[in-house]
């Protein structure tokens, strides 16, 4: 007999445990205490009208009510508002409503179109706008987010239609705030590839920082200072080692090319580019030293830039180097540049098109 009892014992507090958490998870976060009367233990609950003194504002501002009360509106009223004042202005950007649970009619007598607003005492401002809001369930908690940077001390739930019943209710209401996520930065590498004198051509993949270094070297030693090797530290191939270093030599660099690349990377289609005009294009031919020719079909005022690049750096004065962004063949990088040397230049020429070509 003892057993009988204890084993209904224990299924009687099971039962009540369960039915005291039917809402709990959906109270982490809630800046409302559980409310105990329209003003306790802080704050004020109010609302437009009350059904009846057992459907007061503060009973959906319980969680441990579960919804089973909540708050009803007058007959004959099947809209209205809930509100929520603070001790102090207060910072939300989200709620939770959840229906009645102890009315079969909770479908029909629950809100359909609303606007959640804030105030601190000279007018309401709408935070959010819903309507067409149907199909309610028993215990699920329905949740809205918005925008928001204001504190405001009160914020109301203000009804303009429900589901069709004579009155308005809600089991729960809840008001959080939300930090908003900042998404993190993709992260931005390059790939560095440097042909040296030799036609020899070398690949060098790294981050923002690591290019930076590089690019600072050669200009640092084009001005006359600096060591006159630039040395990566080589993660790859590691084999044994702890340690790998690969230097390449500032005169014996012939052009370097770089091309950044993230994780966001979308890129100019070849119908794009091909959709593009050469009204005003120049194609720009550069044969180096060793040789080789690069081409570029450039905007004119591109290719007026580069000359006047080329005449400054002849006369003495500006980088030795010229960085074209390349447009053509970005594959999965976001921007590609190529590097010329002033003196490893050995001629250019410039074509313009000729427009009425196949008109």
């Amino acid at each position: 007999m003892k057993k009988i009892i204890s084993g209904l014992a224990l299924v009687f507090l099971f039962i009540i445990l369960v039915k005291g958490t039917a809402f709990a998870d959906a109270n982490d976060g809630n800046l409302i205490p559980d409310m105990t009367s329209n003003t306790s233990p802080s704050g004020v609950a109010s609302s437009s009208s009350v059904w009846s003194t057992n459907h007061q504002p503060f009973q959906a501002f319980n969680v441990n009510d579960n919804g089973d009360t909540g708050w009803a509106s007058k007959a004959g009223e099947p809209y209205g508002w809930i509100a929520y004042e603070f001790p102090n202005p207060t910072l939300v950007n989200s709620y939770a409503l959840q229906a009645r649970i102890d009315d079969t009619n909770f479908k029909t007598e629950s809100p359909m179109d609303w606007t959640f607003e804030g105030s601190n005492g000279s007018g309401w401002v709408v935070l959010d706008t819903q309507t067409g809001i149907t199909n309610w369930e028993q215990r699920v908690e329905r949740k809205f987010s918005f925008n928001n940077a204001t504190s405001y001390k009160t914020y109301r739930l203000n009804i303009s239609k429900n589901n069709g019943r004579a009155y308005v209710t809600l089991g729960q209401i809840k008001m959080m705030y939300e930090a908003p996520t900042v998404p993190e930065p993709p992260i931005t590498r390059a790939l560095l590839t440097i042909t040296m004198t030799n036609g020899n051509e070398k690949e060098y993949d790294l981050s923002t920082s690591e290019l930076n270094m590089f690019l600072a070297w050669y200009d640092a030693r084009d001005a006359g200072s600096g060591p006159a090797k630039y040395s990566f530290n080589k993660i790859w191939n590691q084999g044994p080692f702890k340690l790998r270093t690969e230097n390449v030599i500032f005169d014996k660099i012939l052009a370097f090319n770089i091309d950044q690349y993230d994780s966001s990377t979308t890129n100019t289609s070849y119908e794009q580019l091909a959709a593009i005009s050469q009204t005003d294009y120049a194609l720009l031919t550069v044969t180096m030293t060793n040789g080789l020719e690069k081409e570029y079909s450039l905007p004119k005022e591109q290719v007026n830039s580069f000359v006047a690049w080329y005449d400054a750096r002849d006369a003495g004065t500006g980088l030795s180097r010229y960085s074209f962004n390349k447009t053509w063949n970005m594959g999965p990088f976001t921007i590609r540049t190529e590097n010329v040397i002033f003196n490893k230049i050995l001629t250019y020429n410039v074509d313009e098109y000729d427009n009425s070509v196949g008109e």
